[in-house]
């Protein structure tokens, strides 16, 4: 991934949260940022 002449890009964390519909999602992001 490195190419030469690229700029020093630092790695961002990401979670992805998948489910169906109903399943709580946005509960459980609610609850987490809280």
């Amino acid at each position: 991934m490195d190419a030469p002449n690229s700029p020093n890009l630092s790695r961002v964390p990401c979670t992805v949260v998948t489910g169906f519909l109903g399943a709580g999602k946005t509960t459980l992001i609610r609850n987490l940022l809280e």
